[in-house]
């Protein structure tokens, strides 16, 4: 299901937001994006996140505003450049720009723990906001049955029979998929909205009846409804 949900939080001098983006999409993708660019940091939070998200395609942002960023002059190199211990530093060009002089030092551990408590919060307002989508949807896709049931309900069945059973128990088998709670909702759904779909093209088919065909259309307008409702269902 699609969705986005977001979440900052703050541990002393390090800061974190992120944000979650979640796609319809077959099977599972994960991409990172991580501000600014920190070594061995992505590999550990795909891992975790690899625990949460599953079902779908996720691009999760992540943006360290404050990271507790220290700095380390390379002491060998100084010496190489003829600076005294008691002298002071002044450089006639930017010391960042010579190679080896200044060591970026990251509290990975402190940002990945603060990271992990963020991305649970962010991935916990995911889950409800997708929760919410769904019951929604499901309300939806029970208002398709019930709207086929009705068409069916007023249907002459002679020389149709057949196909107005086999629709009326691929719908049960679609309710009884919504009541379970475990899933899988959405190709399980699908694969009878497509069955229903085929149904209803025969009785068109067989029949000269207008008002059957009539409502034979109805009925896979039903159908084709209920598939792509289905397709935001994992």
């Amino acid at each position: 299901m699609t969705g986005a949900s977001s979440a900052r939080g703050r541990s002393n001098d390090i800061s974190c937001r992120v944000e979650i983006i979640s796609l319809n999409s077959k099977g599972s993708e994960i991409k990172v994006i991580i501000l600014p660019e920190i070594p061995g940091l992505e590999t550990k939070t795909r891992e975790f996140l690899r625990k949460y998200l599953k079902d779908g395609k996720f691009i999760v942002k992540i943006n360290f505003p404050d990271t507790g960023l220290r700095f380390e002059l390379n002491k060998k190199l100084l010496k190489t450049l003829n600076i005294e211990k008691n002298e002071n530093l002044s450089f006639i060009i930017d010391p960042f720009k010579i190679p080896g002089l200044i060591k970026f030092i990251y509290p990975e551990n402190e940002m990945f723990k603060l990271l992990k408590k963020v991305l649970k919060k962010a991935i916990e307002s995911l889950e409800n906001k997708r929760l919410k989508e769904g019951e929604e949807i499901k309300k939806a896709i029970e208002k398709e049955v019930y709207e086929i049931k009705k068409y069916l309900k007023d249907m002459d069945r002679e020389g149709i029979n057949e196909e107005v059973v086999r629709i009326l128990s691929h719908l049960k088998s679609i309710k009884n998929a919504l009541k379970n709670k475990k899933g899988p909702w959405g190709k399980v759904i699908d694969f009878y909205g497509q069955e229903i779909l085929r149904e209803a093209n025969t009785i068109t088919q067989k029949t000269d009846n207008l008002k059957i065909i009539n409502s034979a259309i109805k009925i896979k307008e039903g159908a084709d409804n209920i598939r792509e409702l289905s397709r935001n269902l994992v």
